[in-house]
């Protein structure tokens, strides 16, 4: 099972690493992390953080939306500062489906 994808430039070069996110329910790049090179129990370093307009971000004084995680041998570990429900909680990183364009190739 891979739990990621390579992402490339349009050229064809390396750009980085692709997950699905289980608790953004979408997709996570990571460029110039260090990777330990495995697809089905993937290790990253430093910690990935991502804020994003989840809901009521940046609203009424809301911050955005945060999702800070530490990705370990396949699992993903959220740290206590997520804004979404999978805060302080470490789960299995799903299966990387691939886009629809990756399929034909």
């Amino acid at each position: 099972m891979r739990r990621v994808r390579e992402v490339r430039h349009d050229d064809g070069r390396h750009y980085g690493w692709r997950i699905d996110c289980p608790a953004c329910e979408d997709p996570h790049v990571l460029s110039g992390w260090t990777f330990n090179g495995d697809e089905e129990r993937p290790t990253f370093s430093p910690s990935l953080l991502v804020k994003y307009n989840g809901p009521d971000a940046d609203t009424n004084g809301a911050p955005a939306a945060v999702c800070h995680s530490f990705i370990v041998d396949g699992r993903i570990q959220y740290l206590g500062d997520c804004t979404h429900k999978f805060a302080g909680q470490t789960v299995d990183l799903p299966e990387c489906r691939p886009y629809a364009h990756e399929i034909s190739q």
